[in-house]
C-alpha cells in the first residue's frame, strides 16, 4: 500500500471511530507511520483529506453496487443498495453514516465538505431511482421511502445486530417494492 493510501486508510478509521474534529493531523500521521510533512505533501489540508476519503468511500460503495448487479438474478435491482449496505456493515465497524457524521461536524464551517455530502446523497437518490426504473417502477415517493430505510438502518447500525437490522429492512423494502409493482401492474 502506498503512503498516501496508508494515510487515507488510517484517517478514515480514526475519523469514523473518533470524529473529524477530535482527530488531529499529528495523530493520523503517527498512526499511519509517517510525518505530518508527508501527510501535507499528499493532502494540502485536513479537509482535503476528508474530501478524498469521502470520494474513495463512495467509489467503493458504487463498485459494490456494480458487483452485486452482475450477480443479481432474482431480486429487484432497487434492493442492491440494501444488500451492498449489508455487506458493508458486515465488513466495517458500525458507527452510523460517515457522510452524515462529516455533515454534522462541518456544516456551516466547510462548504466543500457540506456540498460533497449533499451531492453524495443526491447521487444515491438518482442511483436508486434508476434501479427502480430498471424494475419497471417510477415513483418518487417510493424512492424517498427506500432512502429513509437505507439511512435509518445505517443510523442505527451501532445498536443491536447490524446484520439483523439490515436483513429486517431488506424484507420491508422488498415488500414495499412488490406492493408498488403490483399496484403499477394493476393500473
Amino acid at each position: 500500500m502506498s503512503k498516501k493510501n496508508d494515510i487515507m486508510h488510517t484517517a478514515e478509521k480514526l475519523f469514523y471511530e473518533e470524529g473529524f474534529h477530535r482527530t488531529g493531523v499529528a495523530r493520523i500521521a503517527s498512526k499511519a507511520g509517517t510525518t505530518q510533512r508527508t501527510l501535507y505533501k499528499h493532502f494540502p489540508s485536513k479537509e482535503d483529506l476528508v474530501l478524498c476519503i469521502m470520494g474513495e468511500r463512495e467509489s467503493r460503495y458504487f463498485q459494490d453496487f456494480a458487483r452485486l448487479a452482475r450477480l443479481n438474478t432474482s431480486h429487484f435491482h432497487a434492493l442492491i443498495p440494501f444488500y451492498s449496505l449489508l455487506n458493508w456493515l458486515e465488513k466495517e465497524a458500525s458507527h452510523g453514516c460517515f457522510y452524515m457524521h462529516a455533515l454534522a461536524e462541518y456544516k456551516g464551517k466547510h462548504s466543500r465538505i457540506e456540498n460533497f455530502v449533499l451531492e453524495h446523497k443526491q447521487r444515491m437518490r438518482v442511483d436508486l431511482t434508476q434501479r427502480l426504473q430498471h424494475d419497471g417502477i417510477s415513483d418518487d415517493d417510493l424512492v424517498s421511502i427506500l432512502i429513509i430505510l437505507l439511512e435509518g438502518v445505517t443510523a442505527i447500525s451501532a445498536i443491536g445486530s447490524p446484520r439483523e437490522n439490515c436483513l429486517q429492512v431488506i424484507k420491508q423494502a422488498e415488500w414495499i417494492i412488490k406492493q408498488s409493482a403490483k399496484i403499477k401492474h394493476n393500473q
